[in-house]
């Protein structure tokens, strides 16, 4: 069955490319063109330009490419039956085309953010004509040709919280946010389309807000179908259960409010009968077609000639778009390959929603099977499918970096490792996975604490996200193959149930252990509901007798500790947890202040004779993985150049 499968999928690759002779991008109308970064010099790649452009779209929803694009046959169309849309990107290029690298590095914002400068190069944010931005210049030093894309539709309510709208699945208008215009999809007659879909209450990084009594206001990521309409309700989003007690009313056809009896207890959604959803599915199209155009297209390309090679990256939100966008496809209109390389980071075991009829990519909504690169069989959802399926049948799946923090796999990510019945998956040869072990999902600036219980987790992982992307990219280039994938697997134990994840992580005095890790249910096919009762099997990292994860890429911080660092943290009064956000609780001094306090870890004075000492152990292990290529040597010299201070502010001198 699977042989039929791919065999017709390759049929679809190459009908798709006998029936057009072009890409669906119509012009790039460049809009202004200034230095970047204050007109710095980037080692031999010299001073970037910094282009802001629009980029215009024609899409024939007759090709097989894109027939599977939900809605798009109820979009409107010109009069040669053509979708149009435009959506905003800016260019970073060297200024002297011959100083470029011939790579292209793509990044969809993250809810109007760009994140690559920070991750890559640990910008300082700002605008991308200040210097500040460049960080230490790591992606220019390179020589790559960087673009960032919008891609989600405006709301028009322009003061709304973009956290608040879908938890981000919508921007509001202005600020110069880089967004999508899409077009919305109607029924044959005219009318409005509608379904009945969830909007987030008090929806943001901490979740639910708002004491008893108080209203808190709902941003609805598409307007109500019928203001007058009484059926709606709240319930548990985790649970499916409706909230007793809470109260609701529309205040126009995009806000509604919400009125709890009680202290919020979970995190909850207001299910409302919506109309007029956007055909999201059309932002990946743009995300491709805009790649295929920078790389192929001559006339109104801005880099026309400069591009050899193409690579993708998404963090969180992105990072399921990214994979979303190779499930779907990764060959453009005319069969040719899009994205060459990957590399996918904090995402866990999740797409998108961007391809369903009303799309909301910020709550996720892509919980549903599959769950892995490799294809298989689903006995709960009676399924076969696998992130590289399509692909894999038009050959033109990407390489692929993928890297977690310990975060995710607090939100069911283990099942990237495993199959239904919770057994190590094998991954395929053009895939490398990666756990950066003790970590959360961004790490914090300095530990606090915030609505959550716990002190956040300050664990650094840039090194290592620098060192694996670079292999990446060599692994594209050249054809070397990255470092082995390190992840915890059943086989070797290093993952393991809950209960046993609990039983064995130590008690600390100071530090709760979460009891919050919600389970994957099965989805409901019809509604897009979970099945309370039929979930997948999730697993936990092991960790070591100082609470830091055993397997993955340990930073030398994690093989040297000051502390123990993981990827959950409870909300005080049991009710949840802080998504997203670890933990961090710091080794006592001495051994008598441990042996005072009931902590069953041995203090810094324990472990480390002195500081050189504890330097020497940094400097083994960053040694030792800048050897394996799990972080570069500048980034290891520099780890090693800090571990005295870092030492030095543990002991309080």
């Amino acid at each position: 069955m699977r042989r039929f499968i791919v065999s017709f999928l390759a049929f679809l690759g190459l009908a798709a490319f006998a029936t057009s002779a072009s890409a669906a991008v119509t012009r790039m109308e460049v809009k202004r063109t200034v230095p970047a970064f204050g007109g710095q010099d980037f080692g031999a790649a010299g001073a970037y330009e910094l282009l802001e452009v629009t980029v215009f779209f024609e899409v024939d929803p007759k090709l097989p490419v894109n027939a599977l694009i939900a809605n798009i046959q109820r979009a409107p169309k010109n009069a040669r039956g053509m979708v149009e849309f435009d959506s905003d990107i800016l260019i970073l290029r060297p200024a002297d085309p011959k100083k470029g690298n011939g790579h292209l590095f793509y990044e969809p914002v993250n809810r109007g953010n760009m994140l690559a400068l920070g991750a890559f190069n640990g910008g300082g944010g700002g605008p991308l004509t200040e210097a500040r931005a460049a960080g230490d210049g790591f992606l220019m030093n390179k020589g790559y040709t960087i673009v960032f894309a919008g891609w989600q539709p405006t709301y028009p309510i322009a003061d709304a919280p973009t956290m608040s709208i879908g938890g981000g699945s919508r921007l509001p208008a202005g600020g110069g946010r880089l967004q999508a215009r899409l077009p919305v999809a109607k029924a044959a007659d005219g009318s409005a389309i509608t379904a009945r879909i969830p909007a987030g209450v008090g929806a943001g990084p901490n979740g639910p807000a708002g004491p008893a009594g108080r209203p808190i206001t709902v941003y609805l990521t598409y307007p109500a179908a019928d203001t007058s309409d009484r059926s709606a309700y709240i319930r548990n989003s985790a649970t499916g259960e409706r909230i007793p007690g809470a109260t609701w009313r529309y205040v126009d056809e995009w806000r509604a409010e919400v009125t709890l009896s009680g202290p919020p207890r979970g995190p909850m959604e207001l299910v409302y009968e919506a109309k007029d959803p956007v055909v999201y599915g059309l932002a990946l199209v743009a995300m491709r077609d805009t790649v295929s155009f920078l790389r192929h297209g001559t006339a109104g390309n801005p880099v026309a000639g400069r591009i050899t090679k193409t690579f993708g990256y998404g963090a969180s939100q992105t990072g399921r778009t990214i994979k979303n966008l190779i499930y779907h496809f990764n060959d453009d209109e005319r069969g040719r390959i899009v994205f060459d390389g990957v590399h996918i980071h904090i995402s866990g075991a999740s797409l998108n929603s961007q391809n369903t009829v009303f799309g909301q990519p910020g709550q996720k909504g892509g919980e549903a099977f599959p769950y892995t690169y490799e294809t298989l069989f689903d006995p709960l959802s009676r399924r076969t499918d696998g992130w590289l399926m399509r692909c894999a049948g038009t050959r033109t799946c990407p390489k692929v970096v993928h890297t977690d923090s310990d975060a995710e796999l607090s939100l069911a990510g283990s099942l990237v490792y495993t199959d239904i019945q919770g057994r190590d998956v094998k991954t395929p040869d053009n895939v490398r996975i990666y756990l950066l072990s003790s970590t959360q999902h961004s790490p914090a600036e300095e530990p606090s604490r915030g609505a959550c219980l716990n002190l956040s987790n300050p664990m650094p992982y840039r090194p290592s996200v620098r060192a694996l992307f670079t292999a990446l990219d060599e692994w594209v280039t050249t054809g070397k193959a990255p470092p082995p994938s390190r992840r915890p697997t059943r086989g070797d134990q290093s993952l393991v149930s809950l209960e046993e994840a609990k039983r064995i992580f130590p008690k600390i005095p100071g530090l709760t252990f979460s009891e919050d890790f919600p389970p994957m249910y099965v989805t409901d096919p019809a509604s897009g509901e979970a099945i309370t009762g039929l979930a997948y099997p999730v697993f936990r990292p092991r960790t070591d007798a100082d609470g830091n994860t055993v397997a993955g890429v340990r930073h030398p911080y994690v093989a040297a500790p000051l502390g123990s660092y993981t990827g959950w943290n409870p909300r005080p009064g049991g009710v949840g947890s802080c998504p997203a956000t670890g933990s961090y609780a710091p080794f006592a001094k001495t051994k008598a202040e441990r042996e005072a306090s009931g902590d069953p870890r041995l203090s810094i004075e324990e472990r480390y004779a002195d500081e050189a000492a504890y330097v020497a152990a940094v400097k083994r292990s960053a040694d030792e993985l800048a050897r394996q290529r799990y972080i570069l040597a500048q980034d290891a010299a520099a780890i090693v150049a800090e571990a005295g201070s870092r030492y030095r502010a543990a002991l309080g001198q």
